[in-house]
């Protein structure tokens, strides 16, 4: 059954999540630090020519819990494992950006996850995002775990404004700086550009125009910066955001390529065609996927709430793939949200 769950988990964080970062411990392991403290430092090895595996080789986590890692590579070939163990393909040899994505279940079903950009050196196949000290929690300063970006949209249309929101230590009150790269579909190297490019821009705040949020001790280190900035050119951006003692993050997006169905627009407002295709898969599976776990977990017939959550989000999914004019999924974030709340509540009641 829980082999159910992880299938239609994997189709959900086949498109990026909210954005998840953890700090990097040193060139030897990758160390994610989830919310509740609890940690995993990833290894990475070269098996033969090409072929790498990751795998845990110390972790803090709770006995009898479970974790699965996922790896995005430059070009965007997706992998995911069980126990955060297993192998992988990739063809380049230099040192590339990666994303990687962890999922902690404890044995109580609390339910974590992280997210963060790194470097692999392919060449060395070593973490090249790290500090000097392996023992360490803290990240070297180009990669803060004090800085924590998410957003409204991860891969919005030319015509969409993006909402950043940054969260930082609740005490901190200084500036906050905002920059951005660019890289098109076709290359693999970013370029920095200008916040008032009306190459890249169109229709931003005051702030993406200052360059910069200044923090107030009644923001309590969270604030949301509406309608920040709307992408005018397809392909990848990143916003980043640097405080005043050289702490940095960013968060990535993708804007529409017309060659590539992950951004091509679909007949339903909010949904690219592959979004919509990973909407429709998992309206597919639903009914089977709840009778399986139903007969698995009788107690969950019983659960009038989860049996609502669950028939809600059905209808949900039906909606969007009718493209209602009315409808509770405005875009796949949505769709994301509600999928979450729905997992984190099942996995802790069964």
């Amino acid at each position: 059954m829980k082999k159910l769950l992880w299938i239609v988990l994997s189709w959900i964080f086949s498109i990026a999540l909210s954005v998840w970062f953890a700090s990097a411990a040193s060139s030897d392991c990758l160390n994610v630090k989830f919310y509740n403290w609890d940690s995993a430092c990833l290894g990475l090895t070269k098996n033969w020519s090409k072929n790498f595996e990751i795998s845990i080789d110390k972790n803090n986590l709770e006995k009898g819990s479970s974790v699965r890692c996922y790896i995005i590579l430059p070009n965007n070939t997706m992998y995911s494992f069980n126990g955060c163990r297993g192998s992988f393909y990739y063809g380049w040899t230099s040192t590339e950006d990666v994303i990687v994505s962890a999922t902690y279940v404890t044995r109580n079903w609390n339910f974590y996850s992280k997210r963060m950009s790194t470097d692999i050196n392919f060449n060395k196949w070593t973490w090249t995002s790290s500090s000097n000290n392996s023992n360490s929690s803290s990240s070297s300063s180009k990669n803060s775990d004090e800085i924590e970006l998410s957003t409204n949209r991860k891969s919005p249309s030319t015509s969409q404004h993006v909402n950043l929101i940054i969260k930082t230590d609740k005490n901190y009150t200084g500036r906050l700086s905002l920059s951005a790269k660019y890289r098109s579909s076709s290359s693999s190297s970013w370029s920095s550009i200008s916040n008032t490019s009306s190459t890249y821009f169109s229709d931003y705040s005051d702030e993406w125009d200052d360059g910069y949020y200044k923090m107030k001790s009644s923001d309590d280190g969270e604030i949301t910066l509406k309608n920040l900035v709307k992408f005018k050119k397809n392909g990848y951006y990143r916003i980043y955001v640097e405080d005043t003692d050289g702490n940095e993050s960013y968060i990535q997006f993708s804007v529409g390529n017309a060659d590539d169905d992950d951004y091509v627009s679909s007949n339903v407002n909010g949904f690219s065609t592959k979004q919509l295709n990973i909407v429709k898969k998992v309206y597919k599976e639903w009914d089977n996927l709840i009778w399986q776990m139903q007969r698995k977990y009788p107690s969950l017939k019983r659960d009038t709430y989860w049996v609502k959550l669950s028939d809600n989000f059905y209808n949900d999914m039906k909606d969007v793939i009718n493209n209602k004019k009315y409808r509770d999924f405005s875009d796949y974030d949505d769709f994301q949200d509600a999928f979450n709340d729905w997992y984190k509540y099942t996995m802790r009641n069964i």
